[in-house]
């Protein structure tokens, strides 16, 4: 029996929002201790440690925003989560002779003990299994992948 790809973009959409979480605690933990060393600071040591603070939480910001991009895409693929696909497009479970894709957004994660691969329709590899089938092969970094399945 296949696993759903309702199972699949929530298994997906679940890692991408636990990883979403972790950056966005650690940008309020970092600004959280910017207002505390610039409370209590007395001494230029404090100013370059709330400096050192602002300087990480301005370089996760982009990591958050990805997670958030990368969010959308899962959303519209599970808005065409009941549509078949017989060529891998956005939405698309695919199912190798070597891994289990899930064309949405760049995550991996299990469903029932499964290991998935999840790949935004940016990524290089989509390129080479844009518009593929069951039964395609296909070359990626050196790898042939024999396509059996793709819903």
């Amino acid at each position: 029996m296949d696993i759903t790809k309702e199972s699949i973009a929530a298994a997906c959409r679940h890692s991408l929002e636990q990883s979403l979480a972790a950056i966005q605690q650690r940008i309020d933990n970092l600004r959280q201790g910017a207002i505390s060393t610039a409370d209590n600071a007395s001494s230029t040591s404090g100013e370059a440690q709330d400096d050192e603070y602002m300087i990480e939480s301005q370089e996760l910001e982009p990591n958050a925003m990805h997670f958030e991009q990368e969010l959308g895409r899962v959303a519209e693929a599970e808005a065409a989560a009941t549509d078949q696909h017989e060529t891998i497009q956005l939405g698309s479970v695919v199912i190798t002779d070597q891994l289990n894709l899930y064309v949405a957004a760049s995550s991996n994660f299990e469903v029932a003990g499964t290991p998935f691969v999840g790949i935004s329709t940016d990524a290089p590899i989509y390129a080479e299994l844009a518009g593929r089938q069951a039964g395609d092969s296909v070359s990626f970094n050196g790898v042939t992948h024999q396509i059996r399945k793709v819903y």
